[in-house]
């Protein structure tokens, strides 16, 4: 029995050497900020626990921060960095409790979550090595930063509001500071600057005051500026009634109608009805919203029969309608969320494609023609040079005839028989180049005109982005000798827009209407100069009292704007044409 106890107290010691030899000798544990920012520096804490009594002769500890992160302090410091891994090593005496401390610099590309790895190695009592993870946290997320939100994005005073209130918030993580202020005399802001944490908000209420504003639609902002970002609320007030559209054309285009209109100084939005065969009864009552066809958003469509088919808070102020049939009338309004303008409203009739020439390749030159068609479009025909042109391939050239009285007005000037038209959508004239058109002359063109010959007519563009009738300059001009057509006249294009008409006419002069001598007021700068009033006079006193002068003026009215067009900005030759109308004045006894 003596023998026996003694070996049970031997195994007894045994099993606790090699269980005391077994134990974990050292753990460590990291600590790491709950966020962090990107750009900034983080501290981390790692610590350090040596079993007293216990201590391993020897200590590495390993830290891997996240990847292109970097240590740039340490206590203590650290021993080597291999491939982003930071190494401390601890020896003799020095292996015990330690608490290592390190800052971390975070690259400004850093996002979303980080992830931190940390190995402890040393050797146990029996000389095995042990290889432990570094507990604790491991892994940290960025800060979400502080976002400015405003609600509503906008605000509509109407008619009648004078106060409304909005909400400024925090979105973000850290503090919110912000400012505020507006752009117009007539708003004011209950609050113009505040700070605020995560999540948190704030209703601020902005006043107006219409006294002494004109009627019609006053716009204004409010401006935030704030360190999560900036923002603005637009404002929008009616006085009286919300301002109206300037001016309102519907022309025929080909296959469709387009229109044009000016917007008002003071814009809000542009709504337009459409209506076939008659025109509309009604106008839009405010209060009401209106949808366009296809928009699921429950609002009404139609207006006095009148469908709407555009909506607009942009600025647009051009609209091809390729649904147009027959005469198609239409009314456009401005409005403002739930007001509406006075209407205004136009009509017109889509013109015929008779011919369609795409373009494939901009560097190549076309011949697109009309020919054979049985119209008065027999031989017309548009040459694009190559590298003239660009725009979205394919790009579609259409080509038709529109009626004279559906065509844009023409004071001042005679003839418009036929009108062609050339419709090119998304398609421009690259700047010093050109295309040629050539148009058929018929009788009808000379008489409407007054004219007895082909060289007597003048070609004019109308397009739908400058609005206005242009001489255009002829580069060549032909005769059939034939009945119809009786010849073709070629022109010079250097600008196209979305529509183009062209035909021939001729200025009208009436010499009581005040007509300009156009090359002395370019020589002089203005009609009013001594010289310019001398030669008019001269003019309606002489030379329209006979017929070789009244044909001389004819014809000089008909050719001088280009010539005048050329030297009203070029000094030295206007100095040669003063010199050149001194025998003039002589001649005419007015020079002294």
């Amino acid at each position: 029995m003596g023998k026996m106890k003694i070996f049970a107290v031997a195994a007894s010691m045994l099993l606790f050497f090699l269980g005391t030899a077994s134990a974990q000798q050292v753990a460590g544990e990291r600590d790491l900020p709950d966020v962090y920012t990107p750009g900034a520096n983080i501290n981390v804490i790692l610590n350090i626990d040596v079993q007293e009594g216990n201590e391993p002769n020897g200590l590495i500890i390993n830290e891997t921060p996240p990847s292109g992160w970097s240590i740039t302090e340490s206590n203590p410091p650290f021993e080597s960095v291999v491939s982003g891994v930071y190494k401390w090593v601890f020896f003799g005496g020095n292996v015990q409790d330690v608490v290592i401390t390190y800052t971390a610099s975070v690259p400004s590309t850093s996002s979303g979550q980080q992830v931190f790895a940390g190995k402890i190695k040393y050797n146990d009592t029996l000389g095995n090595p042990v290889e432990n993870d570094i507990t604790g946290d491991s892994s940290i997320l960025t800060t979400t930063p502080s976002i400015i939100a405003l609600a509503p994005p906008s605000l509509d005073f109407g008619l009648d509001l004078v106060s409304l209130p909005f909400s400024v918030t925090n979105t973000g993580g850290p503090n919110l500071q912000w400012n505020a202020e507006t752009t117009q005399g007539w708003l004011t802001i209950t609050r113009t600057s505040g700070v605020l944490g995560s999540g948190q908000s704030e209703i601020i209420t902005a006043n107006v005051n219409r006294t002494g504003l004109a009627t019609g639609t006053h716009l204004g902002n409010i401006n935030f500026t704030s360190t999560g970002g900036n923002s603005t609320i637009p404002v929008t007030l009616i006085v009286g009634q919300v301002s109206p559209v300037q001016s309102f054309f519907a022309y025929p285009a080909l296959g469709g109608a387009i229109l044009v209109w000016e917007n008002p100084a003071n814009y809000t939005g542009t709504i337009i009805f459409r209506k076939a065969g008659t025109a509309m009864t009604a106008d839009p009552q405010n209060g009401i919203y209106y949808g366009t066809p296809g928009n699921p958003d429950g609002y009404p469509t139609t207006v006095g029969g009148g469908t709407c088919i555009f909506k607009d808070t942009t600025g647009i102020n051009f609209l091809f309608d390729a649904t147009a049939v027959g005469t198609t009338y239409y009314r456009i309004y401005s409005y403002s969320d739930i007001n509406y303008s006075s209407h205004i409203q136009a009509s017109t009739s889509p013109s015929q494609v008779l011919r369609i020439g795409t373009i494939n390749n901009f560097g190549l030159e076309y011949l697109f023609n009309v020919i054979g068609t049985g119209t008065l479009m027999d031989g017309f025909e548009a040459v694009i040079p190559a590298n003239s042109l660009t725009g979205t391939l394919p790009a579609d050239l259409n080509f038709g005839i529109i009626d004279p009285a559906l065509a844009p007005e023409h004071p001042g000037l005679a003839g418009f028989a036929n009108v062609y038209g050339l419709s090119a959508e998304d398609v421009e004239v690259l700047p010093g180049q050109h295309i040629l058109v050539r148009i058929p002359v018929y009788q009808a063109d000379l008489d409407a005109a007054g004219e007895k010959r082909i060289e007597d007519l003048n070609v004019y563009q109308w397009n739908s982005d400058t609005r206005e009738w242009t001489q255009l300059e002829i580069t060549e001009r032909e005769d059939t000798n034939l009945a119809q057509p009786i010849g073709f006249v070629t022109v010079k294009v250097t600008y196209l827009g979305k529509l183009n008409y062209f035909t021939f006419g001729v200025p009208i002069f009436n010499p009581g209407n005040g007509s300009d001598c156009f090359i002395a007021t370019a020589v002089y700068g203005t009609k009013m100069a001594t010289e310019v009033v001398a030669l008019r006079r001269f003019r309606d006193n002489r030379l329209m009292k006979n017929t070789a002068g009244r044909a001389f003026v004819k014809w000089y009215y008909r050719h001088s704007p280009p010539v005048a067009d050329f030297i009203r900005h070029r000094s030295v030759i206007k100095a040669t044409v003063r010199v050149g109308l001194k025998p003039i004045f002589w001649i005419s006894g007015l020079f002294r």
